[in-house]
């Protein structure tokens, strides 16, 4: 049991004092606060979930979104946005190092937990998205989010 313990306990810490690969360094914007079209490459592997976001700003004509609803999904998406972008960047980083460890041979149990750790960032992002799509019926009407689900590709 003492073995199990300091192993743990080795792991926790040594998870703490490694460097991180900084893949996502490569994480560009185009400009202050606008993702890239490598956040959204990276977004995708991140999460399965559809960016609707997206999809109503490329069709807010054909869905006649109104201005004032164009605002709060705007004020939405700004107050949420980078947040999703911390975590895709984290994300990204955790993966990559999980991904070094694994090719130098850590133990399974260091590798396992930065796993996990991904994971639950994965589940952090898919709640996230859920929150998004829940505001976005809340502002749009019926029609318009029937016929955002259609623009969606």
């Amino acid at each position: 049991m003492k073995k199990i313990i300091l192993a743990v306990s080795f792991s926790a810490l040594s998870l703490t004092l490694l460097p991180t690969v900084s893949c996502a360094d490569n994480h560009k914007m185009n400009h202050p606060g606008k993702p890239s079209a490598e956040f959204f490459k990276e977004l995708n592997h991140a999460s399965f979930m559809p960016n609707l976001m997206k999809t109503i700003k490329q069709h807010k004509k054909e869905l006649k979104v109104t201005k004032e609803q164009m605002q709060a999904l705007k004020k939405f998406h700004k107050t949420q946005s980078p947040n999703v972008q911390r975590m895709v960047k984290k994300l990204i980083e955790m993966e990559a190092e999980g991904k070094r460890m694994a090719l130098e041979n850590y133990p399974p149990e260091q590798v396992m937990q930065v796993g996990k750790m991904s994971l639950n960032m994965r589940f952090d992002l898919m709640m996230a998205k859920l929150k998004c799509r829940s505001f976005i019926k809340s502002v749009l009407t019926p029609k318009q989010y029937k016929k955002v689900l259609t623009s969606y590709k």
